[in-house]
């Protein structure tokens, strides 16, 4: 069956000799219906339904040396997906990953074609989910959160090459959902999804820290310092890293490793911030097409205090402890604990 002849009808003689050329593209419906089925199996006898999403069609005349890249922008300009022929990190399915396949999902978008000839990419009309903590286990794993209807602009880059073409994404026609829910929607998302990022990114620098800070126990250890100040070294260290073990264990359930464990240990301010996500956005039965309910609003602003608390008392730790942690391993001719340059924190 030929589901999309918009590549038949645009192709000619001159448009094949480009060596790159993209196609118009039809109107995406927001309606996920595809997955596989738990149970199913490779061998079963199912017919294949077509995948969700927008059919991009691009052609080359030759084989493409360098990297064929397509970028799904939305109005405001924000990246919504990246499809490339090169490797592309995918979504961190943690201790997710071992069942990731019986319930349908993927390492990643499949890599573009740079062979001669006529290609399909499928961009499945979901934008890219926040980093969680590395380490944070859920029962499941972060929703994708699904794209507003409305324009986006598809741009094709091969070997210098660059061609764009719009693309609508319509609403399901099985629904009435207001335009301005929809937004509601992805501006709820995006908030969120930026506190759980900026939590990923403050433990990275907590466990950076910590790491730094006992490394250093051990390199003074084998300085030949005196053994007064090598009191002083270990109980400084000892002082910072029980710090900031008890900010991460307020921050994520360290005692969960593999995927049932969240049910013996309960989820910590993050996990409760990644159920949210997900209640919002949709997970398992798919997207969710309606803005955030006053309750789910609620809860956010219940949390959101929680996490200001352990943020500025992580920022004190390191403005204080860090601080003064520093100044002694100066003083004793070792270099300091050191943090990304690009954060507003005390190095």
């Amino acid at each position: 069956i030929m589901d999309d002849i918009t590549p038949l009808r645009a192709r000619s003689a001159e448009v094949m000799a480009r060596m790159a050329h993209l196609f118009p593209i039809e109107p995406a419906v927001r309606a996920f219906f595809g997955g596989s089925q738990p149970g199913a199996g490779p061998t079963g006898r199912r017919a294949q339904n077509g995948l969700d999403g927008a059919y991009v069609h691009y052609s080359l005349a030759a084989d493409a040396a360098g990297p064929v890249t397509i970028t799904i922008t939305d109005a405001r300009g924000d990246t919504a997906a990246t499809l490339s022929s090169e490797p592309q990190p995918g979504p961190d399915l943690g201790a997710f990953a071992a069942l990731a396949e019986l319930f349908g999902f993927s390492g990643g978008a499949p890599l573009l074609p740079k062979s001669k000839g006529l290609h399909r990419a499928i961009w499945n009309l979901l934008y890219p989910q926040p980093r969680l903590p590395q380490g944070e286990v859920l029962f499941g794993s972060l929703s994708q959160p699904p794209a507003p209807p409305g324009a986006y602009t598809v741009t094709l880059r091969v070997e210098g090459e660059v061609q764009t073409h719009q693309l609508q994404v319509l609403p399901d026609p099985r629904g009435s959902v207001p335009a301005a829910d929809f937004v509601a929607q992805r501006e709820f998302l995006e908030d969120l999804g930026g506190v759980i990022e900026d939590l990923a990114d403050r433990m990275d620098d907590l466990r950076s820290v910590r790491t730094q800070a006992k490394g250093l126990a051990g390199l003074a250890a084998g300085a030949g310092l005196q053994e007064t100040d090598m009191q002083r070294v270990n109980s400084a260290v000892d002082s910072l890293a029980g710090k900031l073990t008890g900010i991460e264990e307020e921050l994520q359930q360290t005692k969960s490793k593999s995927f049932y464990d969240p049910l013996d240990y309960p989820g910590k301010l993050t996990a409760e911030l990644a159920f949210l996500y997900n209640t919002v956005a949709g997970s398992f039965s798919g997207a969710v097409d309606a803005r955030p309910t006053d309750q789910a609003v609620a809860r956010f602003g219940e949390l959101r205090p929680q996490v200001d608390d352990v943020t500025e008392r992580l920022q004190r730790v390191l403005d204080t402890d860090l601080a003064a942690f520093n100044e002694l391993i100066r003083s004793l001719g070792l270099e300091p604990v050191v943090l990304k340059k690009d954060k507003n924190l005390i190095s």
